[in-house]
Formats: C-alpha cells, sequence, structure tokens
C-alpha cells in the first residue's frame, strides 16, 4: 500500500519509500530515465516533509460540504435577507448562538449572530489593502442568472459585481453582501441578458 505510513513518520521519509514501491511496479514514462523522473518525486517529497511534517494513512472521503457558517451581528435582518435567496429559518441552537437555515435543495447555512465589532464598516477579507487568510466569500448555483437579478433588484439588494463570465465554462456570476457585507456569489448557466445589459468578463477587484 503506497500511504501505509503511520502519522507520526517523516512525511519525506515516507514518501520516498513510496516512490521506490511506485518505481519498481511501472516503467518510466516515454523512455525516461528512472534517475530522472526518481529525481523529481525525490524532490516533491522534500517539499512534502518541509511543508506538512507527516502523512497519514488514508485521505479522508469528503462527500459534500455540510453547512456553511457566517457570522453576523443581527440575526432578524440576515434571516430577512437570506431568505431573498430562498433560505428559511429553521431552528436556534440551544446552547449557542447559531441559527440554522436550510433552502429547498437541502443547502444549509449556520448564521452565528455573535459579532460585536464591525470592523469600522468594512469586510476585513475583501475591503483593506492588507490581505488576510480566510473565506473570503460563498457560491452558490442558482437556476437563472437573470431571474436573481430581478429578484434582487426586487429587494433592494444591490449586485456589487456582475453579471461576469469567468471565461469558457458557460457560467455567469454576480456578486452581493447581505448586512453584514460578507460576500455572496451566485452562479449560474449563461443566458441570454441582452436586455439588461449583457455579460462582462470578470476583473478582480479586491
Amino acid at each position: 500500500m503506497l500511504l501505509e505510513t503511520a502519522v507520526a513518520e517523516d512525511a519525506s521519509a515516507a514518501c520516498l519509500r513510496n516512490v521506490r514501491l511506485l518505481l519498481s511496479t511501472v516503467v518510466a514514462p516515454n523512455g525516461v530515465h528512472r534517475k530522472r523522473l526518481f529525481a523529481s518525486l525525490h524532490r516533491a517529497c522534500e517539499l512534502t516533509g518541509r511543508d506538512y511534517g507527516h502523512t497519514f494513512p488514508h485521505m479522508i472521503e469528503v462527500r459534500r460540504v455540510d453547512h456553511i457558517g457566517i457570522r453576523v451581528s443581527d440575526l432578524e435582518r440576515s434571516v430577512a435577507f437570506y431568505k431573498v435567496l430562498g433560505f428559511e429559518l429553521l431552528n436556534k441552537a440551544a446552547n449557542d448562538a447559531v441559527a440554522i437555515l436550510k433552502n429547498p435543495t437541502g443547502v444549509e447555512l449556520n448564521l452565528v449572530y455573535n459579532a460585536n465589532d464591525d470592523a469600522g464598516g468594512k469586510n476585513i477579507l475583501m475591503d483593506v489593502d492588507q490581505k488576510y487568510t480566510g473565506y473570503t466569500h460563498i457560491a452558490l448555483n442558482v437556476a437563472s442568472i437573470k431571474a436573481a437579478i430581478e429578484t434582487l433588484g426586487a429587494n433592494q439588494i444591490k449586485i456589487t459585481q456582475g453579471p461576469v463570465s469567468f471565461g469558457l465554462d458557460g457560467h455567469v456570476s454576480i456578486f452581493a453582501r447581505d448586512p453584514d457585507l460578507n460576500v455572496i456569489e451566485l452562479r449560474g448557466r449563461s443566458e441570454d441578458l441582452s436586455s439588461i445589459g449583457g455579460v462582462t468578463t470578470y476583473e478582480p477587484e479586491n
């Protein structure tokens, strides 16, 4: 088994053992010399050991995203906003400031309603010059971009960017902010949007 190493073992050493095992069972592609291939894989193993410190005996099988947690300051206001996106409040946690919302297709949001600092009215991951690590946005697939644009407009929710395309993948996105300035991308298949100005190519803004 290629990933038979125990958690505490050194990653680079374990990786090299796996490389040797691999090279003993396969022929180097296109006649590439085995030593050259080994040297490339050896370097990859060094990086693995440096970056991660250890390997695990198996990879975790992630089946889907279970839920998305969003910190908010005003639960009632946030519930009203996400209702426009099709989410309904199911219940509140008994021992935590968490409200659980779901939409008809089973997408779950956990609104953590204990925010106590608005960072001066800015989203610190998107609206300041410094670039901090963190989750910058969520992307929700929608049935119709045109219908999403019309629904946001009818509810006085500003589209901050879009509709934009990211290339030739046949998708179009729009971006909006929730009341706490968390970024939401709504993404759907390309459709005729000429009546509302058409689609532009995405340009990074943050």
